[in-house]
């Protein structure tokens, strides 16, 4: 920190702590409250703007930092209302970074681009290069990565800002999936930073991308030398070890940490995960709960812990639990029907037949079951050939989401079925309409049964065995 701004942080303080008046002015105030926003220091940002406001009403400075508050929390009507409101200042460079962000948000980047662009000097200087920086962020917080590549590019190869630089070049690239590409600026920063913890985390996150479960696991150690409460490391390399096949060390690590970092559900996730792969089903269950528990339900990884504590909670045989905690997931606007499906692939998977039907009859009974579902339904049975079933569920899937058409390709299937039923009168409906509706599926489906590729033999053989039952 430099040493001016710390001491007008201790100058601020001191006078706040005392309850006394003072005078400060405006750019050192919006220097303490930078400093404050970095350290994610809230309340005492907003204090501070309160009484820069009161100091120094309608100071451009404080004015812009005040919109570009607002803005940041949302507030872009009232935010841009207060930078037109600036007299005399709408040249200023603070004032024109905000237009840009706004064309940047609004979808056009090209213009934000060149509204920098006039603002720089033919030979940039370093309050250009700043500006270039400031761009670049604003590109990549808007999701234009290509863009913020090029925009790194006009920087001369000499400039206060390198370190800044690189870190903004391997997160575009990063961003781009460029992972070998996203390198090279890593390695570059931390031969300029070797101390660079959050580099060496970057580095590390680049590493297990590329599968360099080795390398990451070394980046993990250098990042904890420098600072041993980096979670985000500590992570990495419990996922890496586990890559390895090293889970003695995995599981030592999971043991290590979690009570260090009792709110991090990566760890206890990774853990239970191994027990999954180990087909150790029982011992996954608390490790996945405690994991779910610390995910929130906004966070990507919510729906991959469901995921694996249904798959836990199936192979455990708690086949109802599963449905549960798998529907769940509908709030993040997951189709009911589609995840009663995936619970019955489970149950057919763990040979739990009849609660696998059970599931079934479920999904079949919400109003938006739909024909690409019936096919869904269809593809699941006989990808597992379990066709034995109640005929109930047969007839009530035969009616919806309405009758099956003379030409449905389900037919065949639905032949199937009656035929493993030994269901008479249904099955020579439906085996007649297969064989009119699709021949080659069902003579693909008989074929096994009867060892014949012709479908004339097919019926005929099908006809003498139906006669019997």
């Amino acid at each position: 920190m430099d040493r001016n701004l710390k001491a007008a942080i201790e100058e601020y303080e001191n006078y706040i702590a005392s309850g006394q008046s003072f005078y400060m002015d405006a750019p050192t105030l919006m220097d303490i409250e930078e400093y404050y926003e970095q350290e994610g220091k809230d309340y005492e940002a907003e204090h501070l703007m309160r009484f820069a406001e009161k100091l120094h009403p309608g100071h451009p400075e404080v004015v812009s930092v005040k919109a570009f508050r607002l803005k940041a929390r949302g507030k872009w009507t009232e935010a841009l209302k207060l930078i037109k409101s600036i007299p005399d200042g709408q040249q200023n460079r603070d004032v024109q970074m905000f237009y840009a962000e706004w064309e940047a948000a609004t979808g056009f980047p090209d213009k934000a681009q060149k509204r920098v662009e006039r603002m720089l000097s033919g030979h940039l200087t370093d309050e250009d290069c700043d500006l270039v920086i400031n761009l670049t962020e604003i590109f990549l917080d808007y999701g234009y990565y290509s863009r913020a590549l090029l925009t790194l590019s006009m920087l001369p190869d000499k400039h206060p800002f390198v370190a800044r630089a690189l870190e903004l070049k391997a997160e575009s690239y990063y961003q781009l999936q460029q992972y070998t590409e996203a390198q090279a600026p890593l390695e570059k920063l931390l031969d300029i930073e070797p101390y660079n913890g959050n580099a060496w985390t970057s580095l590390a996150d680049l590493q297990q991308k590329q599968q360099n479960y080795k390398g990451c696991i070394e980046s993990c150690e250098y990042a904890l030398a420098i600072d041993p409460n980096n979670s985000i490391a500590v992570s990495f390399m419990v996922y890496s070890m586990f890559s390895l096949g090293r889970r003695k060390e995995g599981f030592a690590l999971c043991k290590k940490f979690k009570p260090q970092f009792p709110n991090d559900y990566t760890l206890p996730m990774y853990e239970g995960e191994q027990y999954l792969s180990m087909n150790q089903y029982e011992q996954a269950i608390a490790p996945l709960q405690r994991a779910l528990r610390l995910c929130s339900t906004e966070n990507p990884d919510r729906e991959r812990l469901v995921t694996d504590i249904t798959i836990a909670y199936t192979c455990n045989g708690e086949d109802r639990r599963a449905q549960e905690i798998m529907l769940s997931l509908t709030h993040l606007g997951r189709n009911p029907i589609e995840l009663l499906i995936q619970c019955a692939s489970l149950c057919f998977e763990c040979h739990h037949e009849s609660e696998a039907y059970h599931t079934l009859g479920r999904a079949l009974d919400f109003p938006q079951f739909d024909e690409e579902a019936r096919h869904k339904v269809i593809a699941l049975i006989d990808k597992f050939h379990v066709y034995e079933a109640r005929p109930e569920f047969w007839k009530a899937l035969a009616q919806k989401p309405k009758p099956l058409e003379l030409l449905s390709d389900l037919h065949p299937y639905f032949a199937m079925a009656m035929y493993q039923m030994k269901a008479k009168d249904a099955f020579f409906d439906h085996f007649q309409k297969a064989v009119f509706a699709d021949e080659k599926q069902t003579v693909k489906l008989f074929a096994p049964i009867y060892g014949h590729l012709n479908i004339n033999r097919i019926i005929d053989a099908v006809t003498k065995d139906v006669d019997k039952w």
